[in-house]
C-alpha cells in the first residue's frame, strides 16, 4: 500500500472527524483540519498538532488551502438534521461538489466520502440484508439527510469517473464512543433518568476507533479505489447496547417487559411514518449490513466488541 503522509479532513471538529484527526496524528500522519469557526474543539485539534483551517464548504479559499498538496481528503462534514431540506442540499450535495472541485485543483489523489447506512432505507431486498452489491434506491420519501447523502454519493462517483481523483464511499453503521451524541449522551440520559433498557430488536454498531481504523485503510489501500464499503462491527439487541452504556455509567437498569417493549418500538416507528418520510432507523424490522467486503479487500477487523466485553 502506498504511504499517506498528509490528509485533509472536513468536519474536523465533529464526532467522527475529530477522532480521525487525533488518531491520524498519533500514527504520524500530518493533518489539515477544516472547522467552520473557532471553538474549544478546534483549539484541541491545533494543540494535538493539526493545521486548523477555518471556513465552511462554500469557502473556496479555505477549501483550496485545505486540499493543496495533501495525499487524501476525508469528507466527514455533513448536516445531519432531517427537517431542513435547503440546508441539507447546500451542505450534503453542493458542499460535496465544492470539496471535489477543490481536491481536483489541489491535485489530491483520493477522496473518501463518509456516507451512511441510512441511504439503504428506501431500498427493498430479500431478508433486508444490505451488502455492497445492493444499489441504494433514491426513494422520494427518504428523509432529507439520507436522500442528500445518497445524492452526494452519486456526485462523488460521477465527478471522479473521468478525472484523476480516486474515490471511496464509506457507509458507517451506528457509531458510538466518546463524544457521540445519539448513541452516547442521549442514551446516557435515558438510562440515568429512567433506569430502563428497551429494544428487543438488533442493530448494527461500530465503535468510533474501529471506524477510524477503516477510514485510514481507505485513504491508502489500492483495493479501496472506486469502491463502497459498509463499516460496521457487530449486531446486537438495542437493549443490550443500552445495558452496556448503563454499565459504563455505573447505573442500575432493568429491561422493560416484552409487551411494553413492543409498544415502545412500534410507537416510535408509527410516529415516524406520520411525517411521510422514511426514518434513518427502524425499530420493528431487522436490517443487516455485513462488512465482509471491507474485511476481505482491506483487512478491516473491528476490535471493540460489546458482546465479548
Amino acid at each position: 500500500m502506498p504511504d499517506v503522509r498528509q490528509i485533509a479532513v472536513t468536519g474536523a471538529n465533529g464526532f467522527i472527524g475529530s477522532a480521525l484527526v487525533h488518531t491520524a496524528l498519533q500514527r504520524g500522519i500530518a493533518v489539515r483540519a477544516l472547522c467552520r469557526t473557532p471553538s474549544p474543539d478546534a483549539d484541541a485539534l491545533a494543540r494535538a498538532g493539526a493545521t486548523v483551517i477555518f471556513g465552511d464548504l462554500n469557502d473556496g479559499d479555505a477549501l483550496d488551502t485545505l486540499c493543496n498538496g495533501v495525499d487524501a481528503i476525508v469528507h466527514a462534514a455533513a448536516f445531519m438534521g432531517k427537517t431542513d431540506a435547503a440546508l441539507s442540499e447546500d451542505v450534503n450535495v453542493v458542499g460535496t461538489q465544492n470539496v471535489l472541485e477543490a481536491a481536483t485543483r489541489g491535485s489530491v489523489k483520493r477522496c473518501v466520502y463518509i456516507s451512511s447506512i441510512s441511504v439503504y432505507r428506501g431500498t427493498e431486498t430479500p431478508n433486508r440484508i444490505f451488502d455492497e452489491t445492493v444499489e441504494p434506491h433514491l426513494a422520494e420519501n427518504l428523509n432529507h439527510y439520507s436522500r442528500t447523502k445518497l445524492i452526494g454519493e452519486h456526485r462523488v462517483s460521477a465527478y471522479c469517473r473521468d478525472r484523476p481523483l480516486e474515490y471511496t464511499i464509506v457507509r458507517p453503521t451506528n457509531v458510538y464512543g466518546p463524544g457521540c451524541r445519539p448513541w452516547g449522551t442521549e442514551v446516557e440520559k435515558l438510562v440515568q433518568r429512567y433506569h430502563v433498557c428497551f429494544g428487543r430488536i438488533a442493530f448494527n454498531f461500530v465503535h468510533i476507533d474501529d471506524l477510524v481504523d477503516g477510514l485510514l485503510l481507505t485513504t491508502r489501500h489500492e483495493n479501496a479505489v472506486g469502491e463502497s464499503f459498509n463499516l460496521g462491527a457487530e449486531t446486537l439487541e438495542l437493549r443490550r447496547f443500552h445495558r452496556y452504556i448503563a454499565q459504563q455509567q455505573r447505573v442500575k437498569t432493568f429491561d422493560v417487559p416484552q409487551p411494553i417493549d413492543h409498544l415502545i418500538r412500534h410507537g416510535i416507528d408509527f410516529y415516524g411514518r406520520l411525517s411521510g418520510e422514511i426514518r434513518s432507523t427502524g425499530y420493528t424490522q431487522l436490517f443487516s449490513y455485513p462488512h465482509r467486503k471491507a474485511h476481505t479487500l482491506l483487512g478491516y477487523q473491528p476490535r471493540h466488541l460489546i458482546a465479548s466485553s
